[in-house]
Order: structure tokens, then sequence, then C-alpha cells
């Protein structure tokens, strides 16, 4: 080897001496650094994963409760539908109030009562609805099935709650879109409550998506064991129309906002053959709140599936959170692990290289002979040493001992925004003019550096070139001269604004689930590989359960109850198996005593490996979810008002009764009550004073028989009783007795002393029926031969009393076609000026001469048309039918004759009333100052508000109004000056003994005394004696009808009446 190839050598080995210690000290140093970045993310990566699973867990089984919530509703609803043989408007509004919908059960925008319609029902069922007053006098007129058009069968939204806001869905045939069919059909088929697909409610503007979840109702004492029997037992579903986003928000709302991600699908019918082609899309929380968690921008994502039974369908929970905001602040450890250590190496490196080569440099300027040669080395190494600074991409900048700016490079440039030719040598004081306190602290910072050499970090928040405050990290090392003196400092910057920022939003979405964790009744709590406790978190305290307790010890350990031992084995079978569970329920006494009921949910941990860990999971006391539930239970045969059981509850104590009484040789009897007049006590004085009264009721009732009879109450002012160890059905007549004398007392309520009567009617078994149907009916059939035989009294079923209910029915049938048939006929009774003895005017009543069963009078079929609603269109044409007579006999030179018409509490509650009344005026061509229309003092009473305008439009036209039956109710005389009446009719009951009832005469007498101080007319009907007639006189009665005078008569044997009566008026003025 030559000179040459040995000097070269010797170069190389001496600048590998020189360098080795520097590049040594760079790769322990990214050693290290990296080393720690990857046990970092590896511990972060395993917490944020269990921190995420914990909170999927959590809303899972929150969502099931909130629908769970929404179902037990539904099973409440369907109870009251159980109890009562029909559920009137009012009853489904009662019973919705009082659980406080809007509030307690998130999402619900309406419930509704869905009833099955047939087409060849359809007609009578509109009907009944627009003549349905129990909300109102209005009813709903123009109520009609939509869609229109003809479809053989209908499931029409009939009920809803609250009506403000959906009228659209009033009325609605949810058969008419073939999305809500299925689950109404499977609800049908199955008896389960059943939610529907994803659907638009008919009344919600907004279009958003909602789901129905429907309980079947089937008709009261129909079997429903097989699918067959339920389709014919089926009588509609009772449903809940809940907006999902509401729903769901609800659960996540913002406070779980930015933690995760939610998608629900809907993948159909639960073990549906096929999934379905493309399921429906449920919820999305980015569209509901507004934002994600997930940035658009890509970055780690952990993920978890969840499916969730929700009435008979699977809906898909896609949950998804971006890794680093599942980690938590300890996310943000890993990169500034990494960053820092890399800075550190890179400086230690850059420093013992300088440190190594200035050795080198010296040496090399010592041999130079000439200035010249020891500028070039010196332009070399100074060359070197710049590109290596300009590539690093953090700022860094070079200061003297006296702390001004050697130099920087082009980050420091950018970051700043300040060329380095216009700030080499200036100071830190010049970088910051207008902050001179951030200056003085950096100042400070590097004399404590000259002060004490060596390496220095710390935090600063700076403003750079854009003007916005950052904030950064500061790492600062000394450098020294040849002679060891300290010449200046390396420093540089690491912007951690995007970090700082990270590491906020994370805290304060932190603090959004913490505050979720601590507003939920939930608790936490893990269990090692052999399932005893080994965490629970402190919320366990508010519920009066001690944490300590439970650690160390399995869940079967604990001294719990409510727990079968099958109920065990299956619960421990499941966790051996490592598999999920949810909602096991048990109980166990608090730190007070309290019993509380728990439910407890969990899942598997595994490690990296898959191998076994222990449980997670959550519990909750579900103590008043329980009373709640046994509340709804007792509601659904329990009556609302009086705490009597309601007719469910009272079928199955018949049933058991009877099965008693077969295996004991003995007599059970039925005593059916209904109140006589009670109709008239609640128009007059209002609902509650009805309510009041019925409360009376049952406490009487229950005063008055054994603590081992049932008393129910199955709906309005009826009550039924059962007795059972009888000897003979005749024992029933002393509690029949007891019943009579005990409700016919006065009750005092407030100021009113109320005297309300029953009628009674008992059956018995085995005598009058073998099943609870057929008891229960021929009970009834004899209470309503009590009140046909004067009410206030019992009567016992007979088979004559079957009969005459059979007649009835048949009368109904008859009744609902005598119209259309033209059977219904008028005859009209004279009413006499009594001054004069001219026949001033006629009332119409109503006759029904039946093709098959001559004259049927109508103290038999009113009452029929009244309970049916027929009373309004047969109303209708005896107001069309007189007004067109007495046009007829007005054109025949009888002009003052005056119409009468009796008008029932329907008619004229009804919206239409005025215009009906004004159109049949228009038809027919009656002067309206010759109609005059009878009303009984209930209908004042009722809605006076709306009755006053009625009486005000009808004054207006210059119909004449009369109060019929005056003095039979409980009206305040002060309706007679409010109210714009024309006339006052005395009941004939008040007329038959006045001149030998001093009472009656008293009474009579004050009627007449009214009318003429207010300035009203006066007419007494039922005039049938002289003597009777003679005292009326005497009272300054002006006018009466009656038989003394004339019976009612047909239309032509009246014109001949009033022919006659004229004749001898005029043969008496001739003589």
């Amino acid at each position: 080897m030559g000179a040459d190839g040995g000097n070269l050598l010797a170069r190389v080995i001496r600048r590998i001496g020189q360098t080795g210690p520097a590049f040594f000290v760079l790769a322990l140093g990214l050693a290290i650094s990296f080393g720690a970045w990857h046990a970092t993310v590896q511990r972060v990566g395993a917490e944020a994963e269990n921190n995420f699973q914990h909170q999927v867990a959590q809303a899972v089984g929150a969502l099931d409760r909130l629908i769970q919530d929404n179902i037990n509703l539904l099973i409440g609803l369907k109870g009251l539908y159980a109890a009562s043989s029909r559920v009137e408007r009012d009853e489904f509004q009662q019973f919705l109030s009082g659980f406080n919908v809007a509030q307690r059960y998130p999402g619900i925008r309406l419930v509704s009562f869905v009833r099955y319609v047939p087409h060849s029902r359809r007609a009578e069922f509109e009907a009944g609805v627009r003549q349905d007053l129990s909300l109102g006098p209005r009813g709903y007129p123009d109520f009609a099935i939509k869609p229109a058009g003809a479809r053989d069968e209908y499931m029409v939204v009939t009920y809803i709650e609250p009506l403000t806001g959906n009228e659209r869905a009033f009325g609605f045939d949810v058969f008419s879109d073939p999305r809500r069919r299925p689950a109404v059909e499977h609800a049908r088929d199955s008896g389960q409550p059943t939610a529907s697909e994803p659907i638009q409610l008919a009344a919600d503007t907004e279009k958003q998506v909602s789901l129905a979840l429907r309980m079947p109702v089937y008709r009261r004492a129909m079997p429903v064991a097989t699918v067959e029997q339920r389709r014919a037992a089926f009588l509609g579903v009772v449903s809940s129309a809940i907006r999902v986003d509401d729903l769901v928000a609800s659960l996540l709302g913002r406070q779980l906002g930015g933690v995760f991600d939610l998608v629900i699908r809907d993948l159909g019918l639960s073990g549906a053959a096929a999934p379905v082609a493309a399921p429906a899309l449920v919820f999305d929380s980015g569209r509901a709140l507004g934002f994600t968690a997930v940035p658009k921008s890509g970055g780690a994502v952990l993920a978890e599936v969840k499916t969730l039974d929700v009435a008979g369908r699977t809906w898909q929970l896609d949950f998804s959170a971006p890794a680093m905001s599942a980690r938590g602040t300890g996310g943000m450890l890993p990169p500034v692990i990494l960053m820092g250590g890399l800075i550190t190496s890179l400086l230690l490196f850059w420093l013992v290289l300088m440190l190594s080569l200035a050795r080198e440099r010296a040496l090399k300027l010592a041999e130079q002979t000439t200035a010249a040669r020891a500028a070039e080395g010196l332009r070399e190494q100074l060359a070197f040493i710049q590109q290596l600074i300009e590539a690093v991409p953090q700022p860094i900048f070079f200061k003297d001992a006296e702390g001004r700016y050697l130099g920087v490079n082009k980050a420091w440039e950018r970051f700043f925004g300040i060329p380095r030719e216009q700030f080499i040598g200036k100071s830190v004081f010049e970088l910051y003019p207008h902050d001179q306190d951030l200056a003085r602290r950096h100042h400070a910072k590097d004399q404590d550096l000259f002060s004490s050499p060596g390496s220095q970090s710390y935090e600063a928040a700076i403003v750079a070139a854009d003007r916005r405050v950052h904030h950064t990290i500061y790492n600062k090392a000394t450098f020294n001269r040849s002679d060891g003196a300290v010449a200046g400092l390396i420093g540089t910057i690491t912007d951690v604004t995007g970090l700082k920022e990270a590491e906020a939003a994370l805290r304060e979405s932190e603090a959004r689930f913490r505050d979720l964790t601590e507003l939920s009744s939930d608790w936490y709590w893990e269990q090692d590989a052999d399932f005893r406790f080994t965490q629970l978190s402190s919320k366990v305290r508010e519920f009066s359960l001690d944490a300590a307790e439970h650690i160390g010890r399995a869940r079967w350990e604990m001294p719990i109850i409510g727990v079968t031992e099958d109920q065990w084995q299956a619960h421990r079978d499941l966790l051996a198996a490592h598999r999920p569970f949810q909602d096991f329920v048990y109980q166990r006494h608090d730190a007070n005593g309290m019993l509380r009921t728990i439910s407890a949910s969990g899942r598997p941990i595994f490690d990296e490996q898959d191998g076994f860990k222990g449980y997670r999971g959550t519990g909750k006391d579900i103590t008043e979810q329980k009373r709640a539930e046994e509340r709804i239970r007792h509601m659904a045969h329990h009556d609302a008002l009086t705490g009597l059981p309601n007719r469910a509850l009272l079928h199955d104590r018949i049933g058991q009764a009877i099965a008693q009484a077969q295996r004991n040789p003995r007599v059970l009897a039925l005593l059916f009550i209904d109140l006589d007049r009670f109709k008239t006590v609640n128009d007059s004085l209002g609902h509650q004073v009805g309510d009041r009264l019925l409360q009376a009721v049952a406490e009487r009732l229950v005063a008055c028989t054994r603590g081992s009879d049932t008393i129910a109450r199955i709906g309005g002012d009826e009550f039924v009783v059962v007795l059972g160890d009888l000897n003979q059905p005749e024992d029933a007549r002393h509690v029949g007795q007891k019943v009579l004398d005990a409700l016919s007392a006065p009750v005092m309520i407030d100021s009113h002393e109320l005297r309300v009567t029953p009628s009674v009617g008992i059956c018995a078994y085995p005598h009058d029926g073998g099943d609870v149907e057929t008891l229960m009916r021929n009970a009834d059939t004899a209470m309503y031969h009590a009140k046909q035989m004067g009410r206030n009294n019992f009567q016992f079923f007979t088979q004559a009393m079957n009969d005459a209910a059979q007649q009835r029915l048949l009368m109904e049938n008859d009744l609902r076609h005598a119209l259309e048939r033209g059977e219904f006929t008028l005859h009209y009774q004279p009413l006499l000026d009594l001054e004069s003895d001219v026949i001033v005017g006629f009332e119409a009543l109503i006759r029904w001469p039946h093709p098959q069963r001559g004259m049927i009078p109508p103290i038999q079929f009113i009452p029929v048309a009244e309970e049916t609603g027929l009373i309004v269109p047969i109303g209708e044409w005896v107001l069309r039918r007189a007004c067109s007579q007495g046009r007829a006999w007005h054109d025949a030179g009888h002009s003052q004759l005056q119409v009468s018409v009796n008008c029932s509490a329907q008619q004229f509650q009804r919206e239409d009333f005025v215009a009906t009344v004004r159109r049949i005026l228009g038809e027919t061509g009656l002067p309206p100052g010759r109609l005059d229309l009878e009303i009984t003092e209930s209908v004042i009473v009722q809605h006076s508000e709306e009755v006053m305008a009625r009486f005000e439009a009808l004054d207006e036209m210059d119909v004449r109004i009369s109060i019929d039956d005056f003095g039979t109710g409980y009206s305040s005389l002060s309706y007679l000056k409010r109210f714009a009446i024309h006339q006052l009719k005395i009941d004939q009951s008040f007329v038959r003994d006045i001149s030998s009832d001093p009472d009656d005469a008293a009474i009579v007498s004050a009627i007449i005394a009214i009318a003429h101080s207010l300035g009203l007319d006066v007419v007494a009907e039922g005039v049938e004696t002289p003597e009777q007639l003679a005292f009326l006189k005497a009272l300054g009665c002006a006018r009466a009808q009656g038989y003394y005078f004339s019976k009612p008569l047909p239309a032509e044997e009246f014109t001949q009446l009033i022919r006659g009566w004229g004749q001898r008026a005029r043969a008496a003025v001739g003589a």
C-alpha cells in the first residue's frame, strides 16, 4: 500500500473514531424512543377497546329499556280493553292522561286504538264515530275512512291521543299502506307486540323515520289459543307511534354526541326465512345530532355491531368511534413520547457530533499554514451544518452567549414570517415587541440555561405568523467553545397546538361521558375468570348497596332471593360457555332492609390470545320499574276511580266462584246494579260530582257485603256483586234489600244532597246459567226488568225476562230499517189557550205502526233509539214531517197553529243542529216563528257556553224554545235568565194530583209565578179532568194540553178536530 493509501485509511479510521460516538448515541436514542412508543400504543389501544365496548353495552341496554317501556304502556292499554266490553273515547283519553306520556316516553308522537272494520260494517262504523259525543257536543260530523275507496277490510285509526297535531292520522286506514299491513297481521296472528318497519307517520309534516309498536286486542271471552281463533276474535290494535330520531337522541343526546357514531338498520322480522335484500335505515346519529364522531378524513376507527330485538323485528346497531377518542387523554401519549424521543436523540447526536468535529477542526486549523486554507475548511463545515439544519422540519435557532440570534432555519422563517436577514443579531425582545412579558420569560429561561449549562425544555404559548396563538414546546441545549466556555445555545420549537386542541376536545368528550354515567341509574362491574367480583363502581351506594361486600364473591354467593335453582343453573351454564347475558333479574335487601329488584347484563372479556379473563357489565335497580308494571297490572284489573275490580277481574272471580261451587254443591248469585237517573246528576252538576257519587256508592256496597264477596264496577254507573257459598237463590234477597237501603239514602257532596236509587237484577248459578257470560247476561236482563218495574227495586231473573230481552234485540234490528222503510208516522195533540178555548198549536208525537207487531209505543222504542244513536236521524225526520204538516195547515187557513217538536239531547248537541233547523224550515216553508222546539233541562246545564250560542242563533231566527218536563231535573233557575227561553211546560207528574196534593199544587203555583215574573209562557201537560183544568185556570195558567181535550190524532183526524173546534167556537160566539 502506498503512502497516499495509508494516509486515506488513517483518515477514515480517524473519522470513524471521531463520529462513531455520535451515531451510537443516535441509534440508541431511536431504539429507546420507538420501543417506548410501541409499548404505549399497545396499552392505550387495549384500554380504548375496553372503554368503547363498555360504552356500546350501556347504549344498547338503555335503548332496549326505552323500547320495553313503550311496550309496557301498550300492555296496560290492552288490559283496559280486556277489562271492558267497550272502551269509550273519553275512557281511552283518561287512561293515557294518568301516564304523562309526553314526559315519560321520549319520542312518542301519538298513542292510538286502530279498529278492524270489515267492509260490510263500514257505513255503520263511520256513522257511529260521527255521532260520538263523549269528548264534546260537536262529535265528528265529517269523519270518514281515508284514503277514500272501497276495500275488503280496514284498520282505522279510531282513538288518538293527542288529537291536536295528529288530525291527519284520525280515520287513516293502516291497511291501505302495504308497508304497515304486515306488522298488524303479524301482531294479530301471534298475539304478541309487533313493531312495524320504518315508516313515515301520516301526521308528521317533517317526514321523519318513525316506528309503530302494535299490541293486538281481542274481543272479551273469545278463545285465542290458535291463529284461527285469534283472527276470529280480532278487535284491533293499540299502537304507539315513535319518532326514532327523538327516541334514540334522548338516549345519546349531546351527552354522547362526539363519543361514538350510531347507525341503526332494520333487518326485518326476527326469525324470517330470508334476510331483507336491503336493510332500511332507521337512525343515523350524524343526521339526527348534526355532527359525527368519526372524521371524514379517515384514521383508525373502532367498530362494534350489535343486534337488538324490537318487538319481533331485528335491528342492527353499528357503533363506530375514532380510536383516538376512545383512548381518552391517554391517546396523546404515544405521539408525544415518540416526538420527544426523536427530538432529544437528534439534539444529542448533533451535540456529540459537533464536539467531536470541533477537536478535529482545531487540529486541522493548527496544521494549516495559510488563512485561505483555514477559511475554506471552515466554510465547508459550516455549509454541511447549514444543510443539516435546513433539512429539519421544525423551527431551529442559534443564539450567542448574549442572547442574540446567530442563525435560524427555513422552518423558523415560515413559523414567524420573518426573513433571517432581518433578524440575525437581534434579541428575543425584538421578536416580541408587543409582548414584552413573553420576551422576558424567554430571556430568563436562556439565562437559567447559561447559568447551568446543559439542556432545557418548557411549554410556551406564542403568536406565530398566522396571528394565532400556538402551543409550543421549546427544547434548548448549550454548546461550548474549544476552551470549554459556553458559546451559545441551540433550540428547537415543536408546535403542539393540534395536540392540545385534541386533548381539550377529548377531555370535554370524556366529561360528557362521565356526566352521562353519573346521570344514568346503571352501575359498572367486573368479574375475574372465576366469576368473582373484582370491581364495582361507587354508583351502587346510591341504592344503599355495599360495593365492598361484592368483591371476591360470585353472584350466587351473595344473599340473593327471587331466583330458582333452575334459573341459577341456566345462568351458570351460560357463564361457563362464556356467552353474554342480558337482564338477569334477582332481588336482595339493601343496607336499610328494603327489598330491591336488580337487573344485571354482562359480556365476557378475552385477551389478545382469546384467553378468557372474566366478565364486565352493568347493573341497574329496576325496583320502581317493577312497581310501575305492578301498577299497570293493577290498573288493567281494577277500576281507576273506585279501586274495585273491573270487568276482566270480575270474570276471573266469577269463574273461580263457579269452580268452587262445582266442588262444593253450593249456590252462587250475581247482583247487577245500575243507578237510576245518575246521568241527570252527571249532566247537571258535572263529572267531578258524579265521580264522587260513584265513589260513595262503591264504599256503601263494600259496607253492606261480606269480605269474601266480590264487588266490581264494570263501567259508567254499573256495578256487580258476586255472592258465593249460598244455600239457595233466595238467600240473595237479603243482600238485595241491603243494597236498596244503602244506596237509596241521601249522599252529601259539597252543598248538594243527592239521592240516587238502584235497579238490581239477580241471577243464580247453576239455576240461571252455567258460565260467566250467561250469568252476566241474565243478571243484566233482570236489572232492565227492574227499571221497567219503576226503578228502586230488585228482580230475580226469569225465562220470561230472557224472552223480553230477545224481543228488545229484535226491536233494535227492526228500528234500524224503520226509517228507510217509511214505517214511522206522526200523531198530533192540540194545545189550547185556556182563556179563549182556541186551539193555538199542536205537539207532534211519533208513532211506529210495525207491519208485523202492530203499534209500538214510544216508551218502548225511544230508549233503544237513544242508546243506538238512531234518535238523531229519527228526530230530524220528525222535525221535517211536522214542519211540512204545519205549513199545510197554515196554507189551509190555520195560520195560528204553533208547531211543537221534541228535540233530544243528542240532536241539540250536534254542531250542525242550527243549520239543520234552518235548512228544514227553508225546505218546508214553515215560518220560523211558528216552530217551537221542546228540550229538557239536562240539555241546558251541559256544555252551557255552546248551548247558549245555539239558543241565541235560534232566537235570532225567531224559533221558539220551550223547556219540557220543567221542575224534574237539577237545573238552576239562573238559566231561565241567561238563555233565550220562551215557554215552560209543567210536567204531568205535578198536574196529575194537583187538586188533592198540596205539594204538587205548590210546585205548579211556583212554576206559573216564575214564568209570569220572567215574561215566559207556561203550558200544563197531562190535563185529564175538569178539576185539574179549573185549578190551573185559578192559578193563572194560560195554556194546556192533555187527554181532557184530545188524545194525539193522525193528521186527517186532527184536521177534522180543528174544523169542528172552530165551528163550536163560532157557534158559541153566535149564541
